[in-house]
């Protein structure tokens, strides 16, 4: 998808992620509308435990090896 503009508008970028997450199946792997509470990365196992947090207040311990922030 080539930029239209050099700074484009937010629905320009919107469609960008939107088609890049469908394209490499990651879109289900999202969580949206959740806040991280903490971040702590682990020597032993080369993973970071995320302490997330549900509009719903439900609070639960994921593990990754990668966070990718997205923010903004």
């Amino acid at each position: 998808m080539p930029w239209p503009k050099y700074y484009s508008p937010p629905n320009v970028l919107l469609a960008y992620i939107n088609q890049c997450a469908m394209e490499f199946g990651i879109r289900d792997n999202i969580q949206f509308n959740t806040s991280v509470e903490a971040a702590e990365f682990d020597k032993k196992t080369h993973t970071w435990k995320v302490l997330l947090k549900g509009t719903n207040g439900v609070r639960q311990t994921l593990e990754a090896y990668a966070v990718i922030s997205a923010v903004g």
